[in-house]
């Protein structure tokens, strides 16, 4: 195994300014679906929600906009605006079993969700695994091309699939495990219920619930040498074409750098990986030992060794696990110039935090955070997330920074055979300036379609209530009626989407007819490169004359070997107002990458403008930058955020 410095000098120059990222520019998205999957029938829905983070990994304000488009299906709207960092829109289902691939856009944000359609007459699936546990005598994990290697007894436990097998390897950016057990050893075994298969080479796609299998044993007239299955619950294909090279294993020795190895891993596709009895090896040499340890696998992990170096100074929030599981984690953490809560102003100085997680399954969480524990300032925060069944979601998040203010807020989503609903309740219980409170209840009807058209019904009920000092005591209720046509295909590429919701709202300060209208038409070019443009009009009593009615968008994205291009322009029609915002990516090798992005904001006589170009190298699981960009005139280095 080579040795390779694990620390590389990149140089990044970037973007947005401060002023333009304290405006909510979206850096991630984090996209949910409620049901995870959906009957082909051209009527069901689910709700996506996306959770959408600024670059210090706070919450956007509330009025972000975020787009959204879907390879089949449709979704409705398809560009609404974020309350309390979060985004919702409807994905109605296509007529035609296959994969819904739900893409959502907001400022330099891009990210996509994968949505089953499953034949009407079968059970529900569940979309995807949620937690893989691997075991061995050797587990090793490449943080450079995030792939496990497990050799020795190795047993693999994804969801309801069970596999064991002598090798396996996992490949978290292809969502693809591959097994193998040769011949004079105990053949390698896949199950799930009553259902299992014994043979010599495997490989499965967790994602797409797809698979093959080679070497059966015993032989059998009934069961071919090698067959493709999908499930769970296991159907055997066809056998198909089968190629060899599907069950071959990765070289990871001279691609990689940093090996985390351990003998029982716990791995959250998407978010991070829990090991333990660690041995963090840079260039294959022991470097560290831990009893537990947790790597991080998005960019906004919360659970980080994290070192920040930025404009504010270091950062830092270390956390040491005295317990770890694929159900739970503890640890007491060790901070320095944190960031307080959901509103981010930074806590000066050292500080320890206790933090106790718990995993509920693989359908939830609960966190309770303890933060400075030895000052007098002491704080506590809460986060409940669950999806109680495929109809049944709750979220909610207390926080009492410095016991001091209370802010609480907390959802409620759920299906029923003949409408859907969605439950916000939130609380600020401020010690200087009194409390407010406010409630918001929305319910629609499943759409149903107007006689042998097109087209579908629906109707809609919304209810706030708000109260309390410094607040307006209001009720307000609307009634609205919405007309939609899901997606109609133009061609093989292309497709059109329409819906026009008509109301009133009828009790409240402001009371009136509101409208609601989007057209949207898309194109998908190639798999990798799609385009949509769009219409909105939106229109409610107390709409302020500074505030747009009309708006037209256009959203590009693309990815074709070394290159990746993605755009997003809205426009206001009715008045001065425009968003920009562009990336343009290239890999000059496997691990350098060369990035160009650009902002523009226009608003009344408001303008900023600004762009970067970066050249970027991995370290670990971030990137160490020194960024310029043309509004600051200025070379600095950020540490983004190192972990090991």
């Amino acid at each position: 195994m080579r040795r390779i410095p694990v620390l590389s000098l990149l140089f990044f120059l970037s973007l947005a300014s401060t002023s333009a990222l304290a405006q909510g520019l979206a850096e991630s998205i984090r996209l949910s679906a409620s049901p995870e999957s959906l009957p082909a029938d051209g009527y069901s829905t689910a709700v996506i929600t996306a959770e959408v983070r600024e670059r210090s990994g706070t919450l956007v304000p509330d009025g972000t906009e975020v787009s959204f488009s879907t390879s089949v299906g449709t979704v409705n709207p398809t560009s609404t605006v974020t309350r309390s960092g979060r985004a919702r829109v409807r994905l109605t289902s296509a007529s035609v079993p296959g994969t819904a691939v739900v893409t959502a856009f907001s400022g330099r944000a891009v990210r996509t969700l994968t949505v089953i359609l499953y034949p009407p007459e079968e059970k529900a699936v569940q979309a995807r695994v949620n937690v893989i546990t691997v075991s061995g005598e050797y587990v090793a994990y490449s943080s450079e091309l995030q792939v496990m290697q497990a050799d020795g007894r190795v047993n693999i436990k994804l969801g309801a699939v069970e596999v064991s097998c002598s090798s396996a390897q996992i490949d978290l950016r292809r969502n693809m495990l591959k097994a193998v057990s040769p011949v004079g050893s105990e053949p390698l075994v896949i199950s799930s219920g009553n259902t299992s298969w014994r043979g010599r080479g495997l490989w499965y796609d967790w994602v797409r619930r797809t698979g093959a299998i080679r070497g059966v044993e015993p032989p059998s007239e009934d069961v071919p040498e090698s067959f493709a299955f999908v499930g769970p619950p296991f159907v055997r294909l066809p056998s198909g074409d089968i190629q060899p090279f599907e069950f071959e294993f990765r070289d990871l020795e001279e691609e990689t750098e940093l090996w985390i190895v351990c003998r029982w891993a716990a791995i959250f596709p998407g978010q991070r990986i829990h090991f333990r009895s660690a041995e963090i090896r840079p260039g294959g040499e022991r470097l560290l030992r831990l009893r537990y340890h947790s790597l991080p696998l998005g960019e906004t992990g919360d659970e980080d060794q994290y070192l920040g170096l930025g404009p504010s100074g270091i950062a830092l929030d270390i956390p040491y696990y005295f317990s770890l599981s694929d159900r739970s984690a503890s640890s007491v953490r060790l901070g320095l110039n944190q960031r307080e809560g959901s509103f981010g102003a930074v806590k000066g100085g050292l500080g320890i935090d206790l933090r106790h997680r718990i995993f509920v399954g693989d359908r939830g969480e609960e966190v309770v955070n303890l933060s400075r524990i030895t000052s007098g300032d002491w704080g506590l925060w809460w986060r409940h997330t669950r999806q109680w069944s495929g109809t049944l979601s709750t979220s909610a998040f207390v926080e009492y920074p410095s016991h001091r203010d209370l802010f609480a807020t907390g959802n409620l989503d759920w299906d029923s055979p003949g409408y859907s609903g969605f439950l916000n309740l939130s609380a600020n219980i401020l010690k200087e300036a009194g409390s407010s409170y406010f409630g918001d209840l929305a319910l629609q009807t499943h759409p149903r379609r107007i006689g042998a058209s097109r087209f579908f019904y629906s109707f809609l009920s919304g209810t706030g209530w708000s109260g309390g000092p410094g607040v307006r005591d209001e009720i307000r209720q609307s009634l609205s009626v919405r007309i939609s046509m899901p997606s109609l295909p133009l061609g093989k590429k292309s497709s059109l989407s329409a819906s026009v919701t008509g109301g009133r709202v009828i009790t409240g300060f402001r009371r009136g007819a509101k409208v609601d209208a989007v057209v949207s038409l898309s194109h998908r070019f190639a798999p990798t490169v799609f385009a949509s443009v769009s219409y909105t009009l939106s229109d409610r009593p107390g709409l302020g004359v500074g505030a747009s009615r009309q708006r037209a968008s256009l959203l590009f994205s693309g990815q074709r070997g070394r290159t990746s291009l993605s755009a997003s322009v809205t426009k206001a029609l009715d008045m001065r107002s425009l968003t920009f915002t562009g990336q343009y990516s290239y890999w000059l090798s496997q691990k350098w990458r060369a990035d160009i992005r650009t902002v523009l904001l226009r608003y009344a006589g408001y303008r900023f403008s600004d762009y970067e170009i970066a050249l970027a190298y991995p370290v670990g699981q971030r990137e160490l930058v020194l960024f310029w960009s043309r509004s600051r005139h200025r070379f600095m280095v950020e540490l983004s955020g190192f972990s090991f």
